[in-house]
C-alpha cells in the first residue's frame, strides 16, 4: 500500500495504525515500508500531507489543501486521542444530532488516568475518567455504540446513556439550558435502558434529576407514572441541589431536589 492510499483511507490515524499498515507492507517498494515510522511521519508533516494533532495522532490533509487551513472534524480528533476514547457528554449530543448549540469543548471518556486535556485549533479536548461505579463493576462498555464518521468507526455513548450522563455532569454538557433544549429534541426513549444505567451509577442525586426531567416531559416521551415510581424508589432521602451556586432555587418535594428557578420555569423561553 502506498502512502497516498493509506492517507486516503485514514482521514485521521494513530501512530499504531500507521505502524500496523507499515508492518503488513514491509516487502513492498516505495511504500510505507521505507524508513522508520518517525522519519516517515515527520517527512509527511513537513510536506504538508498530514497535521500533527498531538504526539501519536495525525490528521490527513486532503490533496490540494493547505495544511494550516484544512478543515478538521473535532469529533474525530476526540475519538482518536486515546486508544479507548468514547465520545461523551455534549460531544455525544452533537454526534446524535441533538445539541442545541455548537460548543468548542469536546469530551471523551477513557480509562487512561494520565490522559491530558488538549487545546487544538480553537477547541478544547477534555478526557474524563469513566465513572467509578462502572469501573468497579467492569461495566465501562455499557451503552457504547459504534458510529461511522467519514469512514472511521468511533465509539459514542448511546442515547439513553448520554441523557443520564449530561444530567449527571452539567459542567461537561453546556449548562442546564443547553441540556434541556437538547434533550427536548429527542423523539423516542427506552425507559428500561435509562433505568438500568442510572441504577448502575448508584447516584441518588442523578436519579432525582432524571426523574424531574422525565416528569416535566412525560407526555412528550410517553412516560407512565408507574415508570416514574421505579425512579422514586431510588431518589435521595435528603434534599439535594441540582446546582448549589444558583441564586434562586425551588424545592421539588416529589424528588427531594432543589432546582434552579430558571429550569423549573424554563425562563429562557421568554426570550
Amino acid at each position: 500500500m502506498k502512502m497516498a492510499v493509506f492517507l486516503h483511507n485514514h482521514p485521521i490515524f494513530r501512530s499504531e495504525e500507521f505502524a500496523e499498515a507499515k508492518r503488513s507492507n514491509k516487502q513492498s517498494t516505495h511504500t510505507l515500508a521505507n524508513g522508520s515510522n518517525e522519519q516517515l511521519l515527520k517527512y509527511h508533516v513537513q510536506q504538508g500531507h498530514i497535521v500533527r494533532v498531538r504526539n501519536g495522532v495525525y490528521w490527513t490533509v486532503p490533496p490540494g489543501t493547505n495544511a494550516d487551513a484544512c478543515a478538521i472534524d473535532p469529533v474525530l480528533v476526540a475519538a482518536k486521542l486515546t486508544d479507548d476514547a468514547i465520545i461523551a457528554y455534549h460531544a455525544a449530543l452533537e454526534v446524535h444530532g441533538l445539541a442545541y448549540s455548537a460548543w468548542n469543548k469536546f469530551t471523551y471518556l477513557t480509562n487512561h488516568k494520565k490522559a491530558k486535556p488538549l487545546n487544538f485549533r480553537g477547541s478544547l479536548y477534555q478526557p474524563v475518567i469513566q465513572p467509578i461505579a462502572l469501573r468497579s463493576e467492569k461495566l465501562t462498555s455499557w451503552g457504547i455504540e459504534t458510529r461511522d464518521r467519514l469512514g472511521i468507526d468511533i465509539q459514542v455513548t448511546s442515547l439513553e446513556r448520554t441523557m443520564v450522563d449530561v444530567l449527571d455532569r452539567a459542567d461537561l454538557s453546556g449548562g442546564w439550558e443547553e441540556i434541556w433544549r437538547s434533550l427536548e429534541t429527542i423523539s423516542y426513549l427506552k425507559f428500561d435502558l435509562l433505568l438500568e444505567y442510572i441504577l448502575l451509577l448508584k447516584n441518588a442525586s442523578t436519579v432525582a434529576k432524571l426523574g424531574f426531567f422525565l416528569e416535566q416531559h412525560k407526555d412528550q416521551f410517553g412516560i407512565a407514572d408507574s415508570e416514574l415510581g421505579k425512579l422514586h424508589k431510588h431518589q435521595p432521602l435528603k434534599t439535594q441541589h441540582m446546582q448549589r451556586s444558583a441564586k434562586e432555587q425551588i424545592l421539588i418535594k416529589e424528588w427531594n431536589l432543589y432546582v434552579p428557578k430558571e429550569v423549573v420555569e424554563r425562563s429562557w423561553e421568554e426570550f
